[in-house]
């Protein structure tokens, strides 16, 4: 029988010049289905998934004075999937024909793992108007697993790096007559 839950939070709270928020989000799955085989009259093939889902991300804003503010950002998320495929009995027990051609790749499991992780901060400088200098950085980190039959296949991580700058002058309509 599927079997779905998940569930929310968040908080936020003010300080002295700014506020603090966070945000978490997790869902669980599992599900599965047999069916008949479509290379034999008396086999099943049987499909289950299971998956884990984790999304957080907290966000600080604040006004430093001076006409500077900041704004950080952090998140992570993680995300599991196990996958099962075999051939079965009537009696929904595994069957192994290793002899068979057709029926060797009927039997594996695969799991995959993502995880990824992210930090942002912008500070921005009141200059005079509605004229503002902005400048930060941002850093994200990726690794995603792959198994194929409790065999690693692949483990691939990646790492993303940036620098924002951003000068917005913008001169009173006066000034440009």
């Amino acid at each position: 029988m599927p079997a779905f839950h998940n569930g929310d939070a968040n908080f936020r709270f003010k300080t002295k010049k700014g506020i603090v928020k966070y945000y978490t989000t997790f869902a669980n799955s599992n599900l599965g289905l047999r069916r008949p085989d479509i290379d034999s009259a008396a086999l099943k093939d049987a499909f289950g998934l299971k998956n884990i889902n984790w999304y957080n991300n907290l966000s600080w804003k604040e006004t430093l004075g001076n006409g500077w503010k900041m704004n950080l950002g952090l998140g992570y998320s993680t995300n599991t999937d196990d996958l099962l495929q075999e051939l079965q009995n009537q009696q929904n027990q595994k069957v192994s024909l290793p002899s068979s051609v057709w029926a060797a790749t009927k039997n594996f499991k695969l799991k995959s793992r993502q995880d990824l992780s992210q930090i942002k901060v912008v500070l921005e400088k009141r200059l005079f108007g509605i004229s503002k200098l902005r400048f930060g950085s941002e850093y994200m980190y990726s690794v995603n697993n792959s198994n194929f039959n409790d065999t690693i296949v692949s483990k691939l991580k990646d790492n993303f790096q940036s620098v924002l700058q951003k000068l917005n002058w913008l001169l009173p309509m006066v000034l440009l007559r």
